[in-house]
């Protein structure tokens, strides 16, 4: 496929609980993003309620429940939970009927909740199994999730367009593995922008330890018996745990780092499963519903000729 990707509006996000008055202005006002794509959960600490979902709301906390729905193109949050549901009883979850699925897609859907359920546990086999694990749940359980995230961006009312999880590397990694596969950039390519994540790892682990932080200040203020139950008092130093982690860099701490990086093993991993099982991204696309009308919307968003009539690279 020829073309070059427009500049300017697609991003690629982490969480943005702890965004300054700085990050904020320059989100808003600099890049004029109108629409934060939210790949989180929504619960827990991916729900803290901080001050940039008033620019961005609906905030997960609920805090703007009741409030209108805001239609595309005004400054928005857009949930999509990639990993709804992931913590649920999913050996009862693979014996429901699911409804509005095709065929196709249910018994893969099925399928990928069993191996799910024997796989997911084994814990021993390390970080990137875990998130192996994560991305086929998420490509073939959550289809619904990846579908709305996408027809999100097929919508040029939207844009410009952030769009992120915690880390902004797994969750987001995969979607921006299929947009980009849907635009035609080379799997090289993809896989170069994916591990360029790893020139933010540091970056990241700060920013997340800062949400974290945020997270058990309002539990503290807000729920006091819950915050004894999460954050134990030490019988030494009269300090709580998350105090006296407070010591340690999440910007140099191996253990932090290593969950702030991306694998190459999993991106070619999630190709993988694409391939032998959808026939490639584009096949994928098209089972759960992103066929080729959508996939030449989105091209015509972010896609602009190039009389060189090369391969787009993901210049985003």
């Amino acid at each position: 496929r020829s073309g070059r990707l427009r500049r300017g509006l697609l991003f690629r996000t982490g969480q943005w609980a702890s965004a300054t008055e700085a990050d904020l202005a320059k989100l808003r006002d600099e890049l004029g993003i109108r629409t934060y794509v939210d790949l989180r959960n929504g619960s827990g600490f991916e729900a803290v309620a901080a001050p940039c979902f008033d620019a961005y709301p609906p905030c997960p906390s609920g805090r703007h429940k009741g409030n209108p729905e805001l239609a595309p193109g005004q400054r928005r949050r857009v949930h999509c939970s990639f990993t709804k549901d992931m913590l649920k009883n999913l050996s009862k979850k693979a014996r429901e009927e699911d409804k509005g699925f095709s065929p196709l897609v249910t018994a893969r859907r099925k399928a990928c909740l069993e191996w799910y359920v024997q796989m997911s546990p084994m814990e021993e086999n390390g970080l990137v199994h875990s998130l192996c694990c994560t991305m086929r749940y998420i490509l073939f359980v959550n289809c619904d999730e990846v579908l709305r995230a996408l027809r999100i961006l097929a919508d040029p009312a939207n844009y410009p367009v952030a769009y992120g999880c915690t880390a902004g590397k797994d969750r987001t990694g995969i979607l921006g593995q299929l947009v980009l596969s849907a635009l035609g950039v080379g799997d090289e390519d993809i896989l170069a922008d994916y591990l360029a994540t790893n020139d933010s790892s540091a970056h990241i682990a700060a920013c997340n330890k800062v949400a974290i932080g945020m997270y058990f200040e309002e539990v503290r203020e807000k729920r006091p018996r819950e915050y004894k139950m999460l954050v134990p008092e030490s019988a030494e130093d009269g300090k709580d745990a998350r105090q006296k982690g407070d010591d340690d860099s999440a910007a140099t701490s191996e253990e932090n780092l290593a969950g702030s990086r991306v694998y190459e093993e999993i991106l070619r991993y999630t190709r993988h499963l694409l391939e032998t099982e959808c026939g490639g991204a584009d096949g994928y696309l098209e089972s759960i519903g992103f066929g080729a009308r959508d996939v030449a919307a989105l091209r015509g968003v972010l896609v602009e000729p190039d009389t060189a009539a090369e391969p787009p690279t993901p210049n985003l």
